[in-house]
């Protein structure tokens, strides 16, 4: 059970980043299915028209690395201790699997549907959706909210234990960290 509610105190380096990898190839791989891709920090749009496999995991990968760079700056600030670059960069991209949590109910048709009617058609319209779509849009949001807490919370769990930070720090530079990496990733290019 332990293991479950932090992970990062038994899986780092170079482990952590082949199994956070191999879950950030599968997130390319389910986003390029749906015709989605990681368009800025955890946030998913409609793929470019021809926007190949490969882009689709460039753009994932950089959604990984930018965040991993800014934290390894954090820590390398303000730990005391030696940080290791392989339990960073490991342990943030572990750290993705959540995101597939994310994706999964994109996966079933009819919901993605209706998601894809609300964007367009009833928000053009100024139409409100029936209580059937409102309780589907609902359920939705409320998994969606949690599966983002538990990958915000295991980005900091995989920081906090990489960069041996506790307390105020810790949480502080997480936050500035967040919000540098969801600011510049609003410019990264969508066609690599």
């Amino acid at each position: 059970m332990k293991r479950l509610v932090n992970p990062f105190r038994y899986v780092a380096g170079g482990r952590a980043l082949a199994l956070g990898l191999a879950f950030i190839a599968i997130e390319s791989c389910w986003l390029h299915a749906l015709g989605l891709y990681q368009n800025s920090y955890l946030h998913f749009g409609p793929a470019p028209a021809g926007f190949t496999l490969a882009q689709t995991a460039a753009a994932q990968a950089s959604m990984w690395l930018l965040p991993a760079l800014l934290l390894y700056a954090c820590g390398a600030l303000l730990s005391g201790s030696k940080i290791r670059v392989i339990d960073i960069f490991g342990t943030t991209a572990l750290a993705q699997a959540p995101l597939l949590l994310l994706l999964a109910p994109l996966s079933i048709p009819s919901l993605a549907e209706l998601l894809q009617r609300v964007a367009t058609t009833l928000l053009a319209e100024g139409r409100l959706p029936t209580p059937a779509e409102t309780t589907a849009l609902t359920l939705y949001g409320i998994w969606s909210l949690a599966a983002l807490a538990l990958c915000f919370v295991r980005n900091y769990q995989a920081y906090a234990i990489s960069c041996n930070l506790r307390g105020g720090r810790a949480v502080g530079s997480y936050i500035a960290a967040v919000v540098v990496a969801t600011l510049l990733t609003q410019f990264i290019p969508t066609t690599f």
